[in-house]
């Protein structure tokens, strides 16, 4: 793609550094408090998850991490961390970070000023490259309000013969502590595939479609919705509403075949209006 979309902060940033340029929850505004007022601490007892880690040649997986307390303070930070490279979403590359926190209130994510550029529209914020783009897409909590700034880096970043000593950053801010974003990655001139919540709320218990990729999250596990496509999905319910209508209607009855003509031609992917065609009993 040209060049890195997500960063550090430099490994001779020392504090400051810890303080404000991780990719990781705050408790407080990295991006506009003074780094002194942004506690740092050891970390405390890693704790495993009942998740079984997947990897595959691709680089396509999932991982789930518990910490009790980060060395920034925040309290039962889990993250749940989910990748594809597979062609079914439409994007190159697709990752889902699901966070729970106690008090991980701000969602902070660093980019290299210079080499990228941030753009933030409603929910989602697409950061540009040489050569492609990164997308990410907030859908918890929601509405959510997105800030952007620049940041000075601990130590310069070196790309391409070049040194660069700032980032740019973007926070989103939660008032539970818990955070769920969808990074789309496309190149340059394609377009970044939908994505939507099909079903739950807050993080825990979500379902999520990519383009035509789905991603289900219960409790600490993260994983891709097998056998579940989008049209199926939605297919139960049509039924159900559907069923009674066509066998009780006292206005008329619809043929087998006609049923199955509607539900094969829908694209349950967008709004559809059904419009059956109905035969009279007399």
């Amino acid at each position: 793609m040209g060049g890195p979309f997500a960063v550090g902060g430099g490994h001779a940033g020392g504090e400051n550094m810890l303080r404000r340029l991780l990719n990781t929850l705050y408790i407080e505004d990295p991006g506009t408090n003074d780094p002194s007022d942004v506690a740092v601490g050891r970390q405390g007892e890693v704790v495993h998850t009942a998740h079984t880690p997947q990897l595959k040649p691709d680089g396509s997986g999932a991982l789930v991490g518990h910490m009790k307390t980060t060395n920034l303070n925040v309290s039962d930070h889990t993250r749940r961390v989910l990748s594809n490279f597979s062609a079914v979403s439409g994007a190159t590359a697709v990752f889902v970070i699901a966070d729970t926190s106690d008090n991980g209130h701000y969602w902070h994510y660093n980019a290299v000023d210079e080499i990228n550029t941030i753009t933030i529209e409603d929910n989602s914020f697409t950061v540009t490259g040489p050569h492609g783009s990164l997308r990410a897409t907030v859908l918890y909590p929601s509405p959510v309000n997105l800030q952007q700034g620049i940041l000075q880096r601990g130590s310069d970043f070196f790309f391409n013969g070049n040194r660069y000593s700032s980032n740019s950053f973007v926070n989103s801010f939660s008032d539970d502590g818990d955070h769920l974003v969808v990074m789309t990655v496309v190149e340059e001139g394609e377009t970044h595939p939908s994505v939507r919540s099909i079903s739950g709320h807050g993080v825990v218990d979500h379902r999520i479609a990519i383009g035509d990729l789905q991603v289900v999250i219960e409790d600490d596990d993260i994983r891709l919705g097998e056998g579940l496509s989008t049209r199926s999905i939605f297919m139960q319910p049509l039924l159900e509403t559907l069923m009674p209508w066509v066998w009780k209607s006292d206005r008329g009855f619809m043929e087998i075949q006609d049923l199955q003509t509607i539900i094969t031609g829908l694209d349950f992917r967008e709004p559809t209006i059904l419009k059956p065609s109905i035969k009279s009993d007399s």
